[in-house]
């Protein structure tokens, strides 16, 4: 429901605004070429992150087994 309202309320606030690139644009059609734009650049962000989530997570498990070492050799 709140979702619903959040759209139409976008719609309303986005109605009366054309976007023009590379020529004319039909307002839809811009709001459709806006939210693809944003959702590739999440999707780029995303990628990014995952790349250093794999690092971090390699350097992670390094200074678990460093630790798992040590306090093996405190024992």
């Amino acid at each position: 429901m709140l979702d619903a309202e959040a759209a139409c309320k976008k719609r309303k606030d986005n109605s009366g605004k054309v976007v023009q690139k590379y020529g004319e644009i039909r307002v839809y059609q811009a709001r459709i070429q806006i939210e693809a734009e944003e959702e590739d650049e999440k999707e780029v962000v995303n990628i990014r992150l995952k790349k250093k989530g794999k690092v971090w997570h390699k350097n992670y498990l390094k200074v678990l087994k460093e630790l798992k070492e040590s306090f093996i050799e405190i024992i």
